[in-house]
């Protein structure tokens, strides 16, 4: 695999298994870049996976990490909106408020701080982490509120 690193950020510019030797600095000097700004290098897959998972965070990958969040986010707040439904419907006020307390926990997820939270995959995983955390606190709460967080 033949990689294009960002000197300046260690960040992957691009990335072509089959690419000839100068290919991808001439790309990187195509979107603008200086030659003294890249470097291209052959590396093992095992190298190229060890780039990708240490890549530094930056303002774009927080906002698409916030993204992801807010998506997943909509999902789960749609399952619990369900359940707190039916157990209004029911009569289940403890279920309701467990319910409840569940969708103020996944509110606040988007203030998390995850400021200089890095590489990538970290920032992934401390957002990952604290959806477990609620899901084990509302399954604490009322048994069965976890299957709304199944998909994580």
């Amino acid at each position: 695999m033949r990689v294009c690193i960002v000197r300046a950020t260690s960040r992957v510019f691009e990335a072509q298994p089959l690419a000839r030797e100068g290919t991808l600095v001439a790309n990187a000097l195509s979107a603008g870049f200086a030659a003294e700004e890249v470097e291209e290098r052959l590396v093992t897959d095992a190298e190229y996976f060890a780039l990708l998972v240490n890549q530094p965070v930056n303002d774009d990958d927080r906002a698409q990490a916030l993204r992801e969040v807010r998506a997943l986010r909509l999902q789960i707040f749609a399952r619990l909106d369900g359940l707190q439904a039916s157990a209004l419907y029911t009569g289940d006020t403890a279920r309701a408020s467990a319910i409840e307390s569940a969708k103020v926990s996944l509110r606040e997820l988007t203030s998390l701080d995850v400021t200089g939270v890095s590489p990538i995959a970290m920032l992934r995983k401390a957002y990952l982490d604290r959806y477990k955390l609620i899901a084990a606190t509302a399954e604490l709460a009322s048994p069965g509120l976890k299957a709304a967080f199944e998909s994580l």
